[in-house]
């Protein structure tokens, strides 16, 4: 994907939201990260999962009056931005504020992301919006905490982008990546199920073949169960020929072994 228009560094929340806008508007997009793909999502897996969210249905149902405008007066009063370098800070704080008063919560929830009925008050502040902290809570907890929030790129309603974070997944050449190929396996979407056979292909190995013969069993409701094995038994195909290759180049100097013996084997 040396010819993405957009790259994307970093595979923490912010660069798979990134990663996902790119997609919705039809442009290809690579995601550089320093870890493997078992670290997908960054520390948003780890954490408690919560949510910062401005005049919410949640905080409206416990009575808790918020505001944009509060939101960003206790954003503002916290950052305390006095300085010509704290321009671009200020302008990313007016934008986040507009996005958690705005489409966050429904872009989240529109792939699948459910929050617990009660709010937090983290980063606490006086119960003014004069001082530091927050002024009212605003600590919306997801269901499922940290790993709920990562789950729902891999639930993402749009095939095009789940095809394309189980493309960035394999990319990565990670063994602990090969289990989520086997899942997307199962997946209804053909472009989603043809990425992984292309990922368990690059890998390879008895693990990666094992999955794709097991998936021979693989049941659909529709036209697509023809392609999918005529896809599946040319990956299998592909992944015997090159575990001969690397039994012969284990025991035979490269020199002497041609693509005819390999396929007589």
């Amino acid at each position: 994907m040396a010819d993405a228009d957009v790259i994307v560094v970093g595979a923490g929340l912010a660069g798979l939201v990134a990663a996902c806008e790119v997609i919705d508007r039809g442009r290809s997009v690579l995601i550089v990260d320093q870890e493997n793909a078992a670290n997908l999502g960054g520390q948003a897996f780890w954490s408690f999962g919560g949510l910062f969210f401005v005049d919410s249905p949640e905080q409206r149902r416990l009575g808790i009056r918020d505001t944009h405008e509060l939101a960003l007066q206790d954003w503002l009063g916290s950052a305390g931005f006095d300085r010509p370098e704290d321009h671009w800070p200020r302008q990313w704080a007016h934008a986040y504020v507009d996005f958690a008063a705005g489409e966050k919560r429904s872009w989240l929830r529109e792939r699948g992301l459910q929050t617990f009925a009660l709010v937090g008050w983290a980063e606490r502040g006086g119960y003014d919006a004069n001082g530091h902290g927050n002024s009212v809570p605003r600590f919306h907890i997801t269901w499922g905490t940290g790993p709920a929030i990562v789950d729902i790129f891999r639930g993402e309603p749009q095939p095009d982008v789940r095809a394309f974070l189980v493309k960035a997944a394999w990319e990565r050449r990670e063994d602990a990546v090969i289990p989520f190929l086997a899942e997307a396996l199962n997946d209804d979407a053909e472009e989603v199920w043809q990425e992984a056979l292309d990922g368990l292909v690059a890998f390879s190995s008895q693990e990666s073949l094992e999955l794709l013969q097991s998936a021979r069993s693989r049941k659909f409701k529709d036209s697509a169960a023809k392609r999918f094995h005529l896809w599946l038994e040319e990956a299998i195909q592909q992944v015997q020929f090159e575990l001969r290759a690397k039994a012969q180049f284990d025991t035979r100097p490269f020199a002497k072994i041609t693509r005819k013996e390999l396929k007589e084997t």
